[in-house]
């Protein structure tokens, strides 16, 4: 599966003008046969996303399975130029369990990994430039991983406030 899918990225993409392939898929990664250096932007690593239990389909693999996932994402994190992920915990696992290159793995914060806390008078401020409309975006694939229950309500005390809360979703 991952070289016929690696391999169909590459079919179509031949006609394309470009230097660096972004994927976020393990697969297109470990066996993209393009001459273009591929990085890796992705927040699922294999055995961090099984220890964590979010996706119940991981979660029964026969060890067969679990050694061929386990060698694709390692050849993805040799192979890519560079890979970057949202989390500490993400890269640990990149590192120690797939032997990813700690040259080559980044720890780059995205989405609402806030690095600073803003003080509680601002964030309660209804003054703060904005304050009157929020568009919130939630993109994923399974409603509980992304917490879309807690993202309902954040969106319905945000119009209780009187704010004028928006929010899209994206692939649940």
């Amino acid at each position: 599966y991952a070289r016929r899918l690696a391999r169909a990225v590459w079919t179509h993409l031949q006609r394309e003008d470009f230097d660096v392939l972004f994927s976020n898929d393990r697969n297109v990664s470990a066996y993209y046969p393009g001459p273009q250096p591929v990085v890796l932007v992705t927040d699922n690593i294999l055995r961090a996303t099984i220890h964590a239990g979010w996706y119940d389909r991981y979660q029964n693999l026969c060890s067969r399975n679990l050694r061929d996932g386990d060698s694709v994402q390692a050849l993805a994190l040799r192979r890519a130029l560079h890979t970057f992920v949202p989390s500490k915990w993400v890269y640990d696992h990149a590192i120690r369990v797939h032997g990813g290159n700690p040259e080559a793995v980044r720890f780059i914060r995205w989405g609402a990994n806030l690095s600073e806390i803003p003080d509680s008078h601002v964030a309660d401020s209804r003054d703060a430039p904005g304050r009157d409309r929020v568009r919130l975006l939630c993109v994923g694939l399974d409603w509980r991983i992304k917490n879309g229950d807690l993202v309902l309500e954040i969106t319905a005390a945000l119009r209780r406030r009187g704010i004028d809360a928006q929010l899209t979703l994206v692939g649940m």
